[in-house]
């Protein structure tokens, strides 16, 4: 396999002065293709900043415990060149590099569209302090940072970006790829125009935006305001201080998650599923359907239409449904007495309670005479108003009030 070294000196425009960095270029040939592999050092202290723009490249930035700043980039040559053409190439598309004290900026060159329809591409790798602000925008490749501390400002028109052990401020947006975020620490909003977002361990003010792609969090925890115009919202483990979720026909999907504040979860066509989670939940449902299984906390729902499960609630309960069905259990062990008022304008409404709950029934059906439109394994005293139906009664002496109304459709209490 050749191989080719050449030493140069990059001059480096700086405000009223030039710096000269020793820079190595090693050649190599594999197959039919020669690459390019430049390896360069800068002392820019021990907080510097990159900044990198226009460049279609893979760029990754690595913290270390290390005072100067590392840079290797390798350009891989359009395919069948030979190493005189490949070398002219090179220099010709090498990024733009100016240094300031603390400071390294790096700009691509246009390309034009002979050589965007070549195989040629760079790759450029930072290892740099653990304390690096970062300006990184890609026409096209991936980002990766690793083990950073500092404000981070990216932009990709394509790539994948993962983050892994960051922290700090993070501003970030994508035409189209997806982001990882795996345990960032601080300030983060992410605006992804159609690619997945996945987040894990991740810690801090969370803002994530997609017009399309699934957005995933994984033990998250701290203020959270997540939307998607399309895709899924899935969230698992997490603690949120506030949390704000909305999708426009996508799912949303929560499991095993606290609530510390207060929540507002939006579905515009799509479904929403609560399991196992703790914590106040506010619900507008438009079109899907609601489902909640084993949930310690309250709970209040607006509807325009869809159905309502909810499955061993311990917390009060408020649901107001324009058209569907509501089928609700309450828990066996609370804590407390509380308060249920479910009214459904067009719909049925169906409640399971435990033959040991202590409870007051309220239940009103109007627009009725047709008091076989309720039921119940409970005692009731039903009573004809003339146009509607009313009904009342105790299960061991009271306790928890459930009042129930319905507009059109029938109304069953049964004994679990």
């Amino acid at each position: 396999m050749p191989r080719r070294t050449l030493v140069i000196a990059l001059l480096l425009a700086v405000p009223c002065m030039l710096l000269a960095a020793e820079s190595e270029v090693v050649w190599e040939k594999s197959g039919d293709y020669w690459t390019a592999t430049e390896t360069s050092f800068f002392g820019l202290g021990d907080r510097p900043v990159i900044s990198v723009d226009e460049c279609s490249a893979k760029i990754v930035v690595i913290g270390e415990e290390r005072e100067d700043t590392k840079l290797v980039l390798v350009y891989h040559a359009a395919s069948r060149l030979d190493e005189s053409s490949a070398q002219t190439e090179f220099e010709e598309l090498h990024p733009n590099l100016e240094i300031a004290t603390n400071s390294l900026s790096m700009k691509g060159r246009m390309l034009d569209l002979e050589f965007a329809t070549r195989t040629a591409w760079f790759e450029m790798t930072f290892y740099t302090p653990f304390h690096t602000n970062t300006e990184l925008i890609t026409t096209g490749g991936d980002l990766l940072l690793k083990n950073l501390a500092g404000e981070m400002r990216l932009e990709s028109n394509g790539g994948t970006v993962t983050l892994d052990g960051t922290s700090g401020r993070l501003i970030l947006s994508t035409s189209g790829g997806d982001v990882f975020l795996k345990k960032h620490c601080g300030l983060q909003s992410v605006n992804s125009a159609g690619g997945r977002v996945e987040l894990d361990g991740d810690e801090g003010i969370i803002d994530l935006d997609t017009a399309g792609g699934d957005i995933t969090l994984n033990m998250a925890c701290g203020r959270m305001n997540i939307s998607s115009w399309g895709g899924d919202i899935t969230l698992n483990d997490v603690k949120a201080e506030r949390l704000k979720v909305q999708t426009s026909g996508g799912q949303i999907i929560m499991r095993r998650s606290e609530i510390i504040e207060i929540s507002n979860l939006e579905s515009r066509g799509g479904d929403i599923l609560v399991e196992d989670c703790t914590g106040n939940l506010d619900f507008n449902v438009s079109g899907g359907d609601l489902e909640i299984h084993q949930h310690l906390g309250d709970v209040d729902v607006f509807g325009s239409a869809g159905n309502i499960t909810i499955d061993g609630i311990a917390g009060d309960l408020d649901i107001d449904l324009t058209a569907g069905s509501v089928f609700a259990t309450l828990s066996e062990d609370l804590p407390d007495p509380v308060r249920w008022d479910l009214q459904v304008n067009a719909g049925d409404v169906e409640v399971s309670l435990y033959e040991s709950v202590q409870t007051d029934l309220v239940v009103r059906l109007n627009c009725s005479r047709n008091q076989d439109a309720i039921q119940s394994d409970f005692p009731l005293d039903v009573r004809d108003f003339g146009g509607s139906i009313a009904a009342r009664g105790q299960v061991n002496g009271g306790g928890s009030e459930i009042d129930i109304t319905v507009g059109g459709g029938k109304i069953r209490i049964r004994k679990n």
